[in-house]
């Protein structure tokens, strides 16, 4: 009977951990029925009026009552060891240790990566400056006294070549193919040929010839000029030649033939062109070889290695800059993440700090409650003897016995006795969370002494001595 019961209890309630469950004492008195039961006793004169302990029903009810409250009071010490291993787990003690530790360790890495990016800047930085000396000595050197030409782009460049070839090329190969043998398309081969010598030789007196002829060294000077002239001469002999060729073709030789004529006619009379036609032709691709000329002249910068040396610069700048740029975005994002890892733990140990009285107010009440459910167990107890002598009296033919009129205690069930607990250590809490805040500060100081150290950097020499400037009377440490 009383494993019926008790099987019964806990498998219709399930009470959570730290609460008790609230028996009703009809349930008692109906799984145990103990109306029944003490009726059936009664008319066997049981118990005896003498008797002077529990009869075996009453052990029952007892026997029930007690294995409730010894499975709560189990259940109560289970509860209570895991509020203690969460005081012990919410050390705070040394949990502010382990902080002040993070806290450390966030300054030595920040301070160890400021350390690896003034490495590299400094690197670039006096990249810059040696390229800014060497352009400087350049100029010096040379006598230049503007800036260099910065790059130019050379799709225009390019696209009055292509249209200057075309130009040339359509009206010599209509006219060049009525001589050759195979028509427009050796027309086509031979204009094409004369076409790139003549604005070749124009590109190269512009680009090489008359650039060289500008450069302070004699012999380099005296060698562009040479080129540039050369150039010329050749773009103007190749004009001449294909003149006297066209004019051949017009007359009906054979382009065999009309070739083998050109040069006699060159050595006899270089300057008899035939008809106002060849005179427009010669003119227009010297013209054409000039304005080519002109181009390689504004291709780039026209003085020789000028333009070299402010591209190393340009380039030595921009991958300073691209540097800073880089470097300054990792150190904020290195910065914001030790905040935020800072910033964690603080409200880890903040909600260890307030965890403690929490839990410690917890066991104050659920040792507050077991009592509660002691005398509640005392109760449904003293109900159920009350149902069971009740019935048993009223059916009884002898006088029942005088302990039916006595009180019931649900005796064996001291107070639980709580552990002492140090109190919470609030200076170590105080000191934890002032290291926190003081490194999270110089977290942040120090990336704004970063950005004032790379302004400092980008705008003096960082091998010069450094004057004390700043407010504090000291210039940043480079």
């Amino acid at each position: 009977m009383l494993g019926d019961v008790l099987s019964f209890l806990r498998t219709q309630y399930k009470p959570g951990p730290g609460q008790f469950l609230q028996i009703d004492p009809k349930i008692i008195v109906e799984k145990m029925d103990l109306r029944q039961r003490a009726a059936d006793r009664a008319r066997a004169n049981q118990p005896a009026p003498d008797s002077a302990s529990l009869d075996e029903v009453e052990q029952e009810i007892e026997s029930t009552i007690r294995s409730i409250a010894a499975e709560d009071q189990a259940r109560t010490y289970d509860q209570i060891a895991t509020y203690e291993q969460r005081l012990r787990g919410a050390d705070v003690a040394g949990a502010a240790v382990d902080m002040r530790v993070i806290a450390r360790q966030a300054e030595s890495d920040m301070e160890s990566m400021l350390l690896a990016v003034k490495g590299d800047l400094r690197v670039a930085r006096k990249e810059v400056l040696d390229r800014e000396h060497t352009l400087e000595a350049f100029r010096k050197d040379h006598g230049l006294k503007r800036p260099a030409h910065p790059p130019r782009g050379h799709f225009l460049f390019s696209a009055i070549i292509v249209l200057l070839f075309a130009a040339e090329t359509l009206p010599n190969a209509i006219i060049l193919g009525e001589g050759e043998e195979l028509g427009i398309a050796g027309g086509y081969t031979v204009a094409i040929l004369f076409s790139l010598i003549n604005l070749s030789l124009g590109f190269a007196a512009g680009r090489w010839g008359w650039t060289n002829a500008i450069h302070k060294n004699f012999f380099r000077k005296l060698s562009g000029l040479v080129l540039a002239l050369g150039c010329l001469g050749g773009v103007l002999l190749i004009n001449l030649a294909l003149a006297h060729y066209r004019a051949a073709i017009e007359s009906g030789m054979a382009s065999s033939t009309a070739a083998a004529a050109v040069i006699p006619q060159m050595q006899a009379q270089p300057l008899l062109l035939g008809d106002i036609k060849s005179v427009i032709m010669v003119a227009m691709g010297v013209i054409s070889a000039l304005i080519v000329m002109m181009e390689g002249w504004f291709w780039d910068e026209p003085y020789p290695g000028y333009a070299e040396v402010s591209d190393h610069l340009r380039q030595a700048q921009s991958r300073y800059h691209d540097m800073v740029e880089e470097k300054l975005d990792h150190l904020k994002s290195v910065q914001e993440e030790f905040v935020q890892k800072i910033q964690v733990e603080r409200s880890r140990l903040r909600d260890r700090r307030l965890e403690i009285p929490y839990v410690m107010q917890e066991r104050q009440r659920l040792l507050a409650r077991f009592k509660d459910h002691l005398t509640h167990l005392q109760d449904v107890g003293r109900q159920a003897l009350v149902v069971y002598r009740d019935t048993n009296r009223k059916a009884r033919q002898v006088p029942a016995p005088k302990r039916f009129d006595e009180v019931w205690h649900l005796n064996g069930f001291g107070p639980i006795e709580l552990a002492e607990l140090p109190p919470i250590p609030e200076s170590e809490y105080a000191k934890a969370n002032k290291a926190l805040e003081d490194s999270i500060n110089k977290l942040q100081t120090a990336y704004e002494e970063a950005i004032r150290w790379i302004r400092y950097l980008s705008e003096n020499d960082p091998d010069a001595p450094r004057p004390r400037t700043e407010s504090n009377g000291a210039a940043p440490q480079v």
